[in-house]
């Protein structure tokens, strides 16, 4: 799913959220920054409307690319299936949200499980994906190549 500016965004499921820098915010609650209830307000169109759907991408076995139509970022989600982070252009984060495993690049062997954040330097090249846990899953942003 990608949603486009201007419309206020609800969710009601299990998401990741991906977002190039803003000015599209609207604080209205739970904040003890202003909250702009007349601007919030004037967006609101109470018209209910399906989620713009925009096509995946399975790369490999285990990893999905996720590339909405905007230059800043793309989005993969890497499973247990997955034996490789492949080289990009751009250097990433990758978000462990389920599982563990081990990522080897070289000489280095580093364990991760749920809750860490790793950084591949675009410098890395392929970052293996060794002995994942049948429920490991994570997610990776990037700045694509256009």
């Amino acid at each position: 799913m990608h949603k486009l500016i201007c419309s206020v965004q609800t969710y009601d499921w299990d998401c990741i959220e991906c977002m190039a820098c803003s000015d599209n915010t609207i604080r209205a609650g739970l904040t003890p920054k202003f909250k702009d209830i007349a601007t919030l307000c004037a967006n609101l169109t109470y018209v209910m409307s399906g989620p713009p759907i925009f096509p995946h991408k399975e790369l490999a076995p285990g990893v999905t690319l996720y590339a909405p139509p905007v230059p800043e970022f793309a989005v993969q989600a890497v499973g247990a299936m997955a034996t490789k982070f492949s080289a990009e252009s751009a250097s990433s984060i990758v978000v462990v949200i389920r599982g563990k495993a081990h990522f080897k690049v070289g000489s280095l062997d580093l364990e991760v499980h749920r809750g860490n954040v790793v950084f591949i330097s675009a410098a890395c090249g392929d970052v293996q994906i060794v002995n994942p846990s049948t429920d490991f899953m994570s997610y990776r942003a990037f700045t694509p190549k256009h």
